[in-house]
């Protein structure tokens, strides 16, 4: 009998979102499930790295569905990257990201704690994927339509040939699973958010500021996951820890030699 595959799940919504538990009951049908999350919600924290300070880990509970379930008091990035070097004592064959609440969408992927828990899966060497369920008002975002649809794309994975250094970013339409009209491969699109910051008062009569930054509009861009995922798709896009332009870059290195000839 063929051993089951090794999965480490972590998020930025914290150890106790719903969204983590839904992804790693539906996934321990077809693999063993290691769950190391935030102490506490972390979305928008991108890349982060925490190096001001110790981290801590402390084991919690087991579940019907992992034996293995720690929170650390960093970023998912934190998570990721001390679970790979110390918490874990074998390399998973993959590292799942979310389920978020809410879309990663578009440039949403240059801010989420959640497309980055699985790109650092990417930079240590391990395919990765990030699962997000994308819904207006985010009151019934229906994780286990999100979590039916992570498990059908673990079970195609090799189909899938998935590259090294490349991860997949999913958004799910937030709705009952048979309502889901199918899967399309997508470019990143253009949200649009009110992301004004707001000046209120602390009791002490001191001004604060808090960003506000819901949105479900978007730039109509055919082919984009936005669109996709309006018109009820699952949207999956590829991703590389890369922000090279090799247009822009390639143009450069034509213009250089001779705008600074002789300067230097």
């Amino acid at each position: 009998m063929p051993q089951l595959p090794f999965v480490l799940i972590s998020n930025d919504d914290g150890i106790h979102a719903p969204g983590i538990h839904a992804l790693a009951k539906e996934i321990a049908q077809i693999a063993r499930v290691a769950i190391v999350a935030p102490h506490m919600e972390r979305s928008a924290n991108s890349h982060c790295l925490t190096i001001s300070r110790p981290l801590r880990i402390q084991k919690l509970e087991p579940k019907p569905y992992s034996e293995e379930i720690y929170e650390v008091d960093g970023t998912p990035v934190d998570c990721v990257k001390i679970a790979l070097d110390t918490i874990l004592e074998e390399k998973p064959d993959l590292v799942l990201s979310g389920i978020n609440r809410g879309g990663n969408l578009g440039t949403d992927v240059l801010y989420s704690g959640t497309v980055a828990a699985a790109m650092e899966g990417t930079i240590n060497g391990c395919k990765a994927m990030a699962f997000s369920a994308h819904g207006p008002g985010q009151k019934d975002l229906y994780y286990e339509t999100s979590a039916k649809v992570a498990r059908i794309l673990l079970e195609k994975r090799k189909d899938l040939n998935l590259q090294e250094g490349t991860m997949l970013n999913v958004n799910i339409p937030a709705r009952p699973f048979e309502q889901v009209r199918g899967v399309r491969s997508t470019t990143c699109g253009n949200r649009i958010y009110d992301d004004h910051y707001w000046r209120k008062e602390d009791p002490r009569g001191l001004p604060y500021y808090w960003i506000g930054a819901d949105s479900h509009r978007f730039v109509d861009i055919p082919g984009s996951d936005c669109n996709a995922v309006a018109d009820g798709f699952v949207a999956i896009s590829a991703l590389k820890p890369e922000l090279l332009d090799r247009e822009a870059n390639s143009q450069l290195s034509r213009k250089i030699p001779e705008l600074f000839e002789g300067l230097f």
